[in-house]
């Protein structure tokens, strides 16, 4: 069941330069999760929302921190919605990052 690595992106502050500037680097936390099926329904209610869902994951929710972004076969997707089931899973709903792309590395 839980045979699908993703990786959680955060950024996390790590220096300011000598004028204020804030430099951030992103933390990357992998996580085991399970891969689910993305259901009319869940298009149709995010759609009402302005974004398309294109993966959704189960995760332990200790695991989760309210990161903003994942990783997933190299591609970085932003998570739009987060729900937690129960005290043990939450479910992400992501949607595939477009434009620019933020320093991941």
């Amino acid at each position: 069941m839980w045979n699908d690595e993703v990786i959680l992106l955060s950024s996390v502050v790590y220096e300011t330069d000598d004028i204020g500037q804030v430099k951030t680097r992103s933390q990357k936390t992998p996580i085991l999760a399970n891969k689910k099926s993305v259901t009319n329904a869940m298009l149709f209610y995010a759609a009402q929302f302005g974004f398309k869902p294109t993966l959704v994951f189960d995760i332990h929710t200790y695991e989760y921190n309210n990161e903003p972004q994942l990783m997933y076969e190299g591609d970085v997707y932003v998570i739009r919605q987060a729900y937690r089931q129960n005290n043990e899973i939450t479910e992400i709903q992501c949607e595939k990052k477009r434009g620019v792309s933020d320093d991941v590395s």
